[in-house]
């Protein structure tokens, strides 16, 4: 779970909200002017991140997430929808912004 908060609410929360991350595993984002700064999470998970491991429930997680994704791709095929490329709708996105930005500089 997570939650969002602003600094000054974490200042004052502090203490509740790190029994929170530590009792109940509960992650707090910290904002300064509505822009994510810092995270309070356990500091069991803190560990884990920094060691690169991977979250224990992840494999299991991302097989299902395959067989989701052929379950629906199958679906979509008996049915005859076809999906966009989704690579080449982000390259295009992607053009689309750095056009946008490059015109926003002149």
């Amino acid at each position: 779970m997570e939650k969002r908060v602003s600094a000054t609410e974490a200042k004052i929360h502090l203490g509740t909200l790190m029994r929170k991350a530590a009792e109940q595993g509960e992650t707090v984002i910290v904002e300064r002017s509505g822009i994510p700064r810092v995270a309070i999470v356990a500091f069991d998970e803190f560990r884990r991140m920094k060691s690169g491991r991977k979250y224990e429930g992840q494999e299991i997680i991302l097989r299902r997430i395959r067989t989701l994704k052929k379950i629906l791709h199958d679906r979509l095929m008996r049915e005859g929808v076809t999906l966009p490329d989704i690579e080449l709708m982000i390259d295009h996105a992607r053009e689309q912004r750095d056009g946008q930005i490059t015109d926003s500089l002149r």
